[in-house]
């Protein structure tokens, strides 16, 4: 073992609150405080390894220092693939870092720019939701998700592949959470806080799955952290500052049924952090026949010493007293195993290096993989990184196909050398932005003989993001794009001009004059605006081949083609909107060649219209480099011949011949039930059979030699099978109904516990594409051609939606593809489509048409943030009913920023408003009863945080109803609405309009008028029930 402690690693002597060793093991972060806001370094491990090294000059130490961070950094944590770096702080931000391609500067006055960092490491996402000091972070097992705690009471789970997305909140501490930690196989998260509990949740469903309070009940005090740790092989969790019999104690937890009668005893005060070695450790030891696996474990406490564990040994492996002079505050392992290093509060870092002999051989991964697969039935490297824990193929092909198309998109946006050249065309070209040469300036002279050189954009290569390279490996060097001490000659070509300008002229009477360059493969002109501050650009042309106009706007290079005229159509307008901007106009006037070749033809360039949108914000004008067709586009008259579009969507298919599905709803034994479709099963003289039949054991064993019985073992379990005179191609399942979808496009319709037909096949319109059943007795079917049927095969048989087509709401951008992820049916066999546009539609029979019940792109929704809606609506309430199902299936598009937003305190809360609204109506379209209820509670509390008396008072006027006792008898106001109660709404919605003193008026009103309807409702009927009394007893 090898114990050091680098002096050089240091915070200006400042404390040191996390470190994590990057999985590379190249190289490791530290954070905590700097001089006057959170710090974090990235420091080369290297140095810290050898002493050669750590002597050598030439080798730098220090990577990279960020300082983005307002306040203290309490935690940093590499991801799993070590491309990413999440830090949280004081500030109530978790920022995500990624190594940069290109340094950006940043270094002391005089230093040219240089920061003398080796690294750069730039801030990609800075996540909003914490409304407290960030403490501690995990990255779950396979970096889709990464999980945040916080003084706030909560932990925050973050959609790590789609940032700054949240996938949950995890709400149920009642103290300050300090503590996270991720089950090595991505099914539980585990929270430690100062409530004196440690809780564990499902990544299922986000749910609450075990409270464990007892070994921390005696626990006086705090600790700044409480991190936990949770064992390679998921079998232990390791919490910290827990008590035995008076004496600080890391407890053991056991995953099988959460068992706490172990602990690490032996630290004088409390435990703060605990820190497992990532890998599964093997040895051969004198008593045991065959090497024994076991886990080792580090741990942190208060008295200011270390100490290592072996799960194979009784007492630790060795224990460092006195390490620190101050709290250990977080441990980190080394991806080897080997390498473990700690930080303190004193600002200082210790490291321990260990022996394969003293730790133990690490598993293989191929053999750490077997044994989660043996132990869970399932492991990391089956698992798929996603964003929820039920993710369908069709959505991970849809998301490669996006990628493809993006790809596809890049290429086709460059122009080519053939593309500019061609003009026998007249076609108007779709606009793509136009790349300037970057090896090329423009050199002019002025009326008074000086040089005038036009600056080229040269932009750098993409940067695209990649992980960080080993450091020291070659990979990870960083060279500037620039240099000026290159001794290479220069490669730029300088084009020099006779154009003659006035300098620092701004007049603006004058026009642009445009230069002439006439090509000799097609001779068209090349017209270039070379002010963007100009108010008119046109050009003309009146030769057969299309003009090409090379336009700046706001730094941005765009090419336009226009159209041909005729000689007897009239010219286009030139009149352009005018681009307004702070700087000074300057107007370069050019003088325009009048000598020209023998045979060349001056060529009178067209006049075509640039539709530039005025935002009103008082400055240009900005066009993106990926412009659509319809940003800048001449003005042409519109061609209405176009064929109508066709819907055509994929087939549905099984993978092999053998389907297995699961029987959905039920309870008890009912709900292990599966159903096995088989094609070809069995050959006849007429041809091959599908057998189909219905088992009461579940669709997956844990055992792997339980995963498919054998076909006696088929035969003798079996609850009933069929067979059909047709390969089937899928099939749909609940505990009233099976349906069999056939490559003959007919549809089969059995009953789950007889097997018996329920009618003749139906014969579909075309192929089937995706078929589902509902809770009760409707089946939903979409054809490839696009169209959607819903039947009712219960008491009453009949077709409720007959070939509805889906084109109306497929009809997606130009060029984009658009797939259906998800069709389901409601209790009432209402239809529900979601679309990978992150739109969601159902079909009102009654109306008949579509009605959009969610779209995830809308301004509005996005406005009305997760935080603020969650602050009204309860998580719990809504994870089981259609509304909340439809929408889960929804993704956004990247936000897209404007160039001035107002401020979210002035558009949050009128979003938030709108979008509740709206999460009403569509309930009432989907008949969803407790959603309802739950929307109507919180669009209320909306209303109340936000001061809107007149909305609220229509509210409540609405539920209060008439002011008398017989306003149930009424026939213009119901008594109830969605099956509620409106006075019990209104009640529930009085208590916490009593907590906003400036509504205390209305609520004095409305809360009288209903104490007095109500009592006058109850003398009433106290007054027939004592006459019906007089009556019987005469």
């Amino acid at each position: 073992m090898k114990l050091l402690k680098p002096a050089w690693v240091s915070h200006d002597d400042l404390p040191i609150f996390s470190v994590d060793i990057h999985p590379d093991g190249s190289r490791f972060a530290t954070g905590g405080q700097g001089e006057d806001s959170g710090r974090i370094i990235i420091w080369n491990m290297a140095p810290v390894v050898s002493e050669e090294v750590e002597n050598d000059e030439n080798v730098p130490k220090l990577l990279c220092q960020m300082d983005n961070h307002l306040a203290c950094v309490n935690c940093v944590r590499w991801s799993f693939s070590g491309k990413f770096l999440a830090s949280g702080g004081d500030d109530k931000l978790v920022m995500i870092w990624k190594i940069s391609k290109y340094p950006t500067g940043g270094g002391a006055f005089g230093s040219g720019g240089k920061s003398g960092h080796a690294e750069t490491w730039r801030c990609s996402s800075t996540l909003h939701g914490h409304t407290g000091d960030v403490l501690d972070m995990a990255w779950s097992p396979h970096d889709a998700w990464l999980a945040s705690c916080s003084v706030d009471n909560t932990v925050i789970v973050w959609n790590a592949l789609k940032l700054p997305e949240m996938v949950a909140v995890l709400k149920g501490h009642k103290g300050l959470v300090k503590g996270v930690a991720w089950d090595p196989v991505g099914k539980y998260v585990a929270s430690q806080s100062d409530d004196k509990t440690l809780r564990v949740w499902r990544t299922a469903d986000w749910q609450q799955d075990a409270v464990i309070q007892e070994p921390f009940e005696e626990c006086g005090g705090t600790t700044h952290v409480l991190r936990l740790s949770w064992s390679p092989d998921g079998q232990y969790l390791v919490s910290a500052h827990a008590m035995n019999g008076g004496g600080p104690t890391a407890q053991i937890i056991e995953r099988e049924g959460w068992r706490q009668d172990k602990d690490f005893v032996g630290h004088r005060k409390a435990v703060t952090c605990v820190r497992f070695n990532s890998n599964i450790l093997q040895k051969q030891y004198r008593q045991s026949s065959k090497p024994q696996q076991y886990c080792c474990c580090a741990i942190g406490s208060r008295d200011c010493s270390l100490s290592v564990w072996l799960t194979a040994l009784k007492r630790p492996l060795v224990v460092l007293h006195q390490l620190f002079t101050s709290s250990v505050l977080d441990l980190s392992w080394s991806f080897t195993g080997l390498q473990l290093m700690a930080c303190s509060w004193d600002g200082s870092v210790a490291f321990v290096e260990f022996s394969q002999d003293e730790l133990g051989k690490p598993l293989s991964l191929e053999e750490k993989n077997v044994l989660h697969e043996r132990m869970y039935g399932m492991s990391l490297a089956s698992a798929k990184p996603q964003v929820t824990v039920v993710e369908t193929p069709e959505l991970l092909a849809e998301q490669e196909k996006v990628v493809t198309d993006q790809q596809k998109k890049s290429e086709l946006s460059v122009p080519t050398e053939k593309s500019t050249t061609n003009t026998s065309t007249s076609q108007p070209q779709p606009l793509t932005p136009h790349k300037g040469p970057i090896n090329c300036q423009i050199e002019t002279r002025t009326t008074d003989g000086k040089r005038r050189i036009t600056p080229m954009f040269i932009p750098p290569a993409p940067d695209t993001g990649d992980g960080p390279a080993p450091f020291g490996s070659g990979g990870s060097t960083q060279t500037p794009a620039f240099t000026s001490s290159s001794e290479s000659r220069s490669t730029i070509l300088i084009k020099r001009r006779d154009d003659v300008v006035d300098p620092n002229v701004s007049r603006s009477s004058e026009k642009t004059t445009p230069t002439k360059e006439t090509t000799a493969a097609g001779g068209s002109t090349t017209v270039q605006a070379t002010s963007p501050q100009s108010k008119r650009m046109s050009t003309e042309n009146n030769a057969s081949s299309s003009s090409i106009a090379e336009v700046s706007i706001a730094g941005t290079s765009v090419t336009i083609k226009a159209p041909q005229r005729k000689e007897n159509e009239k010219s286009w307008s030139s009149s352009i909107p005018e681009i307004k901007t702070d700087a000074q106009k300057i107007t370069l006037k050019r003088k325009l060649e009048k000598e020209t070749k023998i045979g060349s033809k001056i060529q009178s360039p067209k006049r075509a219209r640039l539709n530039i949108e005025d935002k009103g914000f008082g400055q240009s004008s900005v066009v993106t480099s990926k412009l659509q067709s319809s940003v800048l586009q001449p003005v042409m008259p519109a061609i209405d011949d176009q064929p109508r579009p066709i819907l055509m969507l994929p087939p549905l298919g099984m993978t092999s011949n053998k389907g297995v599905y699961r029987i959905a709803g039920g309870s008890g034994p009912r709900t292990k039930c599966r159903l096995e479709v088989e094609n070809s099963a069995l050959t006849s003289q007429y041809g091959p059979l599908t057998k189909v039949r219905v088992y009461p054991g579940p669709v997956f064993s844990s055992s792997s030699s339980a995963c498919m019985p054998s076909s006696v073992e088929d035969d003798l379990r079996a609850s009933w099978e069929v067979v059909l005179g047709c390969n089937a191609c899928g099939a749909a399942a609940n505990q009233q109904i099976i349906v069999v979808v056939c490559q003959d496009s007919t549809l089969h319709v059995l009953d789950t516990v007889t097997g018996q037909r329920l009618l003749s096949p139906l014969v579909l319109p075309a192929p089937a594409s995706r078929i589902s059943v509902g809770p009760r007795l409707f089946i939903l079917a979409v054809t490839v051609a696009g169209g959607l049927c819903v039947w009712d095969v219960g008491g009453k048989l009949k077709c409720l939606i007959k070939n509805e087509s889906l084109l109306p709401i497929m009809q997606g951008q130009l060029g984009r593809e658009v797939t259906i992820k998800s069709s389901l049916l409601t209790e009432n066999g209402c239809p529900l489509v979601s679309l990978s546009t992150g739109k969601a539609y159902m079909y009102s029979v009654d109306l008949a048409s579509w009605l959009l019940i969610g779209d995830a792109n809308d301004p509005v929704h996005k406005c009305a943030s997760q935080k603020n809606v969650s602050q009204f609506l309860s998580v719990s309430d809504i994870s089981s009913y259609p509304l909340a199902t439809i929408q889960s299936h929804l993704k956004s598009s990247p936000v897209t920023m404007s160039l001035r937003q107002p401020a979210v305190s002035q558009i949050g809360p009128m979003c938030t408003v709108t979008y509740l609204e709206q999460q009403l109506l569509a309930c009432q379209a989907l008949e969803s009863s407790k959603e309802y209820r739950n929307y109507l509670i919180a669009f209320a509390r909306a209303l109340i945080q936000e001061g809107m008396e007149s909305r609220l008072r229509l509210l409540c006027d609405d539920l209060l109803g008439p002011a008398h006792a017989h306003a149930k008898l009424s026939k213009s106001w119901q008594d109830s609405i969605m099956g509620h109660s409106k006075h019990e709404i209104l009640k529930e919605i009085l208590r916490f309009m009593s907590a906003n003193l400036n509504l205390q008026r209305l609520y004095t009103e409305y809360s009288r008028q209903l104490s007095v309807i109500e009592n006058s409702a109850s003398s009433l009927s106290n007054g027939v029930a004592e006459s019906c009394g007089e009556i019987d007893g005469l």
